[in-house]
């Protein structure tokens, strides 16, 4: 007798998906063949035995490897172009495939899903949300239910695609640290953070309460590199230590000391690894701020210097190429969307006698500060582009 079960998001867990397996083994029922197109899983009754199973993404991969069929301990259950999925009865086998497969393809899925989130809160969610709190005010006085209504309605397919997709990029947060893990692909950013530094929020309450510790606030500091890495050397000379940085990286805490020589870099990666960050440790760079994401990350390093200031990259043409992909990657995240709010708001003045004076203009006024914001910041990334340039034109 046949079974078949549906789950849709079976591949988010790879791990959890293959103990469902073992357990559907243990009651009796042994897996047939995956429908990995559809996601169902098609079983047959069997007598319950303790059964590992491993399931592997293998891209261009058709069928499990003869290194891991050849001495009979696995049996190959199904495959497709990009899966394969393995079974024995030893419940620890020496030799298992890796979920670096997997780990890489979730790593891809989740980077897709937090941009069209940035992207959704950015072009739809943030502007509509201000408008909404703003009309609501008026909802009884000015807009019928049947207005209401109507708005809640064609939110819903929309509502329903946040959800899934804020469900899947907090997923495979959660499921890739435990596929590193596995992997041995760890980062372990007490090496390379200052966590000697640190300090609990009291004793940091006291030492500014003291004088000895100042906060500083900058916002947008990211999209220009180059002058907060002037700014923080000059901190130095004045005497100021960096201590660390707030989680989201607006705030620089400075512990007043003796005037000193360092050299400061914001290095931003389109995806970076362990060896990232143990290299520049073991180039004698100090790691004081990195964004949570290791896709698109940004990170601030800072090294101490007697002599000659050390250099991060070691040849201007590397300097170039890395601020032109910073630039690029902000420019073309910002100025689509700079457009998109333009032809909204082109697309308002002509429909200005069937929405109203009130709506037009309010409208209009949050998505012309939205362009002037966004284009603020491309902009600035730009420009540091042209001083990286001309900096290096001139070595």
């Amino acid at each position: 007798m046949s079974k078949t079960i549906f789950r849709p998001f079976w591949s988010f867990d790879a791990v959890k998906t293959e103990e469902w397996l073992s357990a559907m083994h243990a009651k009796g029922y042994t897996l047939q063949k995956i429908h990995f197109a559809s996601r169902r899983f098609v079983f047959e009754e069997t007598a319950p035995v303790q059964t590992f199973y491993r399931i592997v993404y293998d891209k261009d991969k058709n069928g499990a490897p003869q290194i891991y069929l050849q001495d009979g301990v696995y049996d190959q259950v199904c495959f497709s172009k990009n899966f394969y999925v393995l079974r024995t009865e030893q419940t620890t086998p020496a030799m298992a495939p890796s979920y670096e497969g997997f780990l890489k393809r979730n790593k891809m899925i989740g980077f897709v899903a937090g941009f069209l989130l940035l992207a959704y809160f950015v072009m739809s969610f943030f502007p509509l949300a201000i408008i909404f709190v703003i009309f609501s005010v008026f909802a009884f006085t000015s807009l019928s239910l049947y207005v209401v209504m109507q708005v809640m309605l064609s939110s819903f397919i929309p509502l329903l695609i946040t959800i899934l997709t804020i469900f899947t990029f907090l997923k495979l947060r959660k499921t890739n640290r435990q596929l590193e893990k596995l992997c041995g692909d760890t980062l372990d950013l007490s090496l390379t953070l200052p966590k000697d530094t640190l300090m609990s929020k009291s004793e940091t309450i006291r030492l500014r309460r003291s004088g000895q510790l100042i906060k500083k606030t900058k916002l947008a500091w990211q999209y220009a590199p180059d002058k907060v890495e002037i700014w923080l050397e000059q901190m130095a000379q004045a005497g100021y230590h960096l201590n660390h940085m707030s989680k989201p990286g607006n705030s620089f805490f400075f512990l007043k000391g003796e005037p000193y020589q360092a050299k400061y870099h914001v290095d931003y990666q389109n995806r970076t690894d362990p060896s990232y960050f143990n290299l520049n440790k073991e180039a004698g760079w100090k790691l004081y701020f990195t964004s949570l994401s290791r896709f698109q990350n940004l990170s601030v390093w800072g090294q101490e210097y007697t002599d000659a200031p050390p250099m991060f990259y070691s040849d201007s043409d590397s300097k170039i190429r890395h601020a032109r992909k910073f630039a690029l990657t902000y420019s073309l995240c910002f100025f689509p969307v700079c457009l998109m709010y333009m032809a909204i708001i082109v697309s308002n003045l002509f429909l200005f006698p069937h929405i109203g004076l009130a709506r037009m203009l309010v409208q209009n006024l949050i998505f012309l500060l939205l362009i002037l914001e966004l284009g603020f910041f491309a902009t600035r990334t730009i420009l540091y582009y042209f001083r990286v340039k001309k900096t290096a034109a001139q070595d």
